[in-house]
């Protein structure tokens, strides 16, 4: 998806198993944008985090997030 995407560099990508944490692998995903502006950045960002969302889900692959159970006294 990345590699398909005119304003990233190819050669920046890097996606990598990275750690395994308390509450879930993480994996890095890295690239490079010509994007000169923050705004357009930003957009790039948003739009490829939607794009990974939907990957994600045509997989049928879960995200963990972090839970808490809180318990009050009556």
């Amino acid at each position: 998806m990345l590699q398909a995407r005119d304003a990233i560099y190819d050669d920046s990508i890097i996606v990598k198993f990275d750690t395994i944490a308390d509450n879930g692998l993480n994996i890095l995903i890295c690239s490079f944008t010509d994007s000169v502006d923050y705004n357009s950045y930003i957009a790039e960002r948003e739009d490829i985090n939607y794009k990974i969302m939907k990957i994600l889900k045509e997989e049928n692959i879960e995200l963990a997030y972090d839970t808490k159970t809180i318990q009050l006294k009556k």
